[in-house]
């Protein structure tokens, strides 16, 4: 099995607050990774870490054979994953395809898996909070990519945009992707195959393994 991310000897401060220190992991391909642990014990720190949004203070992340970013490769889905507000999700869609330099296509397909057919064409200023999370797995998907880090994806989802979440971690799964998911809710973490508690990595903590 291909290793697809590696986390190597994380360390990371604000200050000089040390959120955790020499944490690491490894996720192959076709693996679902769960990261919990209690509100403020730095899951959604190590997600930025993860998505080259944030750098540690100290230690590095890997990407396959390479110590460099994966970028495009990446799909982030998090409350602080913000789109424009003022465009509407197909907007939207072919904004984040041009930036990533992609040819225009037709976003019906993925519009649909996220059940937003027949909010598409209007402003995200007036989508429910479920519909934002919905528009952020369209915006995540829409460049195929083979890692997703999911930052509490289902918050804010009924059970309908449950099945949602579920079905774009399986289907990842099923072809060869990569599935990091940072949340304290059981039905996220039960989508996983391995967990790991970020307290675990917290300064004065014994017994690490």
């Amino acid at each position: 099995m291909r290793v697809m991310v590696t986390a190597q000897s994380l360390t990371h401060r604000y200050g000089h607050h040390v959120v955790f220190t020499e944490l690491s992991f490894a996720v192959g391909q076709g693996e679902v990774f769960a990261i919990t642990g209690r509100n403020g014990s730095g899951k959604s720190t190590l997600v930025k870490i993860l998505a080259g949004l944030l750098r540690p203070t100290r230690g590095q992340v890997r990407w396959g054979a390479s110590d460099t970013e994966a970028g495009p490769a990446i799909g982030l889905i998090a409350p602080y994953v913000n789109l424009y507000e003022d465009m509407t999700l197909r907007e939207n869609l072919r904004f984040i395809r041009k930036l990533r330099g992609m040819r225009p296509s037709n976003s019906v397909g993925i519009v649909e898996r996220a059940g937003l057919s027949r909010a598409a064409d209007k402003v995200l200023r007036n989508y429910s909070t479920g519909m934002l999370q919905r528009a952020r797995f369209a915006a995540a998907l829409v460049h195929a990519p083979i890692v997703l880090l999911l930052d509490e994806p289902t918050l804010g989802l009924d059970r309908f945009g449950y099945e949602l979440c579920r079905q774009v971690v399986g289907s990842a799964q099923r072809t060869g992707g990569t599935v990091i998911i940072a949340s304290n809710a059981r039905r996220d973490i039960e989508l996983a195959g391995e967990c790991l508690c970020i307290e675990d990595f917290a300064p004065g903590v014994k017994g690490r393994t």
